[in-house]
């Protein structure tokens, strides 16, 4: 059953506040135990694509401010759709290879 904040809200008996507060709770608590999981995708014949993209805003002919980018390092299973994303903010680990394996 999916329902709108402020129909929780009225269900439980507590204010929007305490509602929204309670659903932003719920959604980092899923959230941090999502980044934890280490999973593995693709196997024997299985297509595993892999790409890496910088996540910053561009200054526009070299003018303004400078904005340090976080690069997001992903991978998709061809076919059957896994996948997965990290966000590496240390451009030094920015290609973490190392953690791919043929096994």
């Amino acid at each position: 059953m999916r329902l709108p904040q402020y129909q929780a809200a009225e269900l439980a008996g507590t204010s929007s506040r305490t509602a929204h507060e309670y659903f932003a709770y719920c959604r980092s608590t899923c959230s941090k135990e999502l980044l934890k999981a280490d999973f593995k995708i693709g196997g024997d014949g299985q297509v595993v694509e892999i790409d890496e993209t910088s996540l910053a805003k561009k200054c526009k002919y070299n003018r303004g401010r400078h904005y340090e980018g976080i690069w997001l390092f992903g991978g998709v299973e061809r076919g059957t759709g896994p996948w997965f994303g990290r966000v590496v903010y240390d451009s030094a680990q920015r290609r973490p290879c190392h953690r791919l394996s043929s096994s």
